[in-house]
């Protein structure tokens, strides 16, 4: 009974606790009109952009034009593990055909920018800015500016400022592919604040410098082009996943799991919130029951990997 109160009490909590300053997010759909969701996932051979977002955080005084974070200096660095190629379209010398760059696109208010590789101009000099599926950092100054604002201008309304982009990610082969956000220095790289309003008048940014837990990550799902086959987590051998293990990869249940779970109790198929790795039953409901699975396992370290491959799907 403990054990179940104290997991409701995170689930009152968790969204608070668990939200975000930085993410990367996928940004539109495939060619194919996959998002890589659980629910939508991509085929092999196809490619998704993905983006860096500055989130949307609503000021509750009616300074609308002050809605978002801040952000006053960025170094990031990116890193895709899974079944996946991270891309950046080339710059290319049109007389020589010859790549001399990565055209990576970033916020026209960064006033200063630096990115891992080196391009010169020339062929002979190009060194590419990924390198083992990773850019080592890419990294912003505002001195002219002083800020970017999350829902900047309010266009769109209500919506995460887009700070890089043109970044594409390559799906090989059927898997669950993670994209990374880390910070370039561990310490004062990257300087966000919330907007207060601590003196009743203009509301304005109370600094301090991110940690990694201000930083959000990116699953996104590669499935067989058989929309008739299970989700890859119902697949995976061996596994724990009919025990608690959303993230099917350490036969542990942990923090991680829960925020997946979480973010998909109460839903069922073909919702967009419905998860099917917290469908620890496989019945195309994330319900209570799925609740007493997750509890029974919960900061559980080697919870048996003996959940068979298979599921219907779709679920009836």
């Amino acid at each position: 009974m403990k054990k179940v109160l104290a997991l409701m009490l995170v689930f009152g909590t968790a969204s608070l606790a668990n939200a975000s300053v930085i993410d990367v997010v996928t940004v539109g759909v495939s060619d194919l009109g996959h998002d890589g969701t659980p629910n939508n996932p991509l085929w092999p051979s196809e490619t998704i952009e993905i983006g860096i977002i500055l989130n949307y955080n609503p000021y509750p005084g009616g300074w609308t034009s002050y809605d978002g974070y801040a952000l006053s200096v960025m170094s990031l660095g990116l890193e895709v593990s899974g079944y996946a190629t991270l891309d950046v379209p080339g710059i290319y010398n049109t007389k020589t055909g010859l790549r001399v760059g990565d055209d990576l696109r970033h916020h026209s208010d960064f006033d200063v920018w630096a990115q891992s590789g080196n391009c010169d101009g020339t062929p002979e000099g190009y060194e590419p800015m990924i390198v083992n599926n990773a850019i080592e950092y890419m990294t912003g100054g505002l001195v002219l500016s002083g800020l970017i604002a999350g829902d900047e201008n309010g266009n769109p309304p209500n919506s995460p400022t887009l700070l890089v982009w043109n970044l594409f990610l390559y799906c090989e082969e059927v898997g669950v592919i993670n994209v990374d956000l880390t910070l370039y220095d561990l310490y004062d790289s990257t300087q966000i604040a919330d907007y207060t309003d601590i003196t009743g008048n203009n509301p304005y940014p109370e600094w301090r410098w991110a940690v990694e837990n201000d930083l959000g990550d990116l699953e996104i799902y590669c499935s067989a082009s058989d929309t008739n086959m299970p989700p890859y987590c119902w697949e995976n051998w061996p596994s724990g996943q009919c025990h608690g293990d959303c993230y099917n990869d350490d036969l542990k249940v942990n923090i991680d799991d829960f925020y997946i779970f979480k973010d998909s109790f109460g839903y069922h198929y073909p919702d967009a919130d419905y998860d099917p790795c917290a469908d620890f039953d496989r019945n195309g409901d994330v319900d209570i029951d799925d609740f007493y699975i997750f509890k029974d396992s919960f900061i559980v370290t080697d919870v048996p990997g003996d959940c068979m491959p298979g599921g219907t799907w779709p679920p009836s």
